[in-house]
């Protein structure tokens, strides 16, 4: 499981978000950017209105019924997990083997990268591959782009 973790932490950080073919194509750009966001600020936007809604039933006279404590609490769970979530979806998506098209690609791109393709790739080597290859391209990523 923390193998799954650490692989959705590293898709999320490397994956090129800002290049509209490549998240046309997969969806690693969406859920990377969405677990990005999250995590940045799901927890202090959550620790705000926990207490600013302590302040507001604390100082003033309405009354919160105690049923309605477990849902609460339960929301806030799902708020502070959502990006622990969006993470584990990225290292199980991680774990998917290339497809021939796919490895074609791939190949191409370790080649242009100077790098040497691994035999039976999966999305994080195409990530790993892509980010070497957009930092040594620069602002042009065009040339190894044509073919998808």
């Amino acid at each position: 499981m923390s193998e799954i973790f650490r692989r959705g932490q590293e898709i999320a950080r490397i994956w090129p978000r800002d290049i509209k073919v490549i998240n046309a194509m997969y969806r690693e750009g969406l859920i990377a950017s969405m677990v990005v966001y999250a995590s940045k600020w799901m927890p202090p936007v959550l620790c705000f209105f926990i207490v600013w809604y302590f302040c507001f039933l604390r100082f003033s006279a309405v009354s919160f019924p105690s049923y309605l404590w477990p849902s609460v609490v339960f929301m806030l769970m799902l708020g502070f997990l959502a990006p622990l979530w969006g993470i584990r979806a990225l290292g199980k998506r991680s774990l998917r083997k290339l497809n021939s098209r796919e490895i074609a690609w791939y190949c191409r791109i370790c080649r242009a990268a100077g790098d040497i393709p691994d035999s039976a790739p999966d999305v994080l080597l195409l990530a790993r591959a892509l980010r070497k290859a957009l930092d040594r391209a620069g602002t042009n990523p065009k040339p190894f782009l044509d073919d998808i």
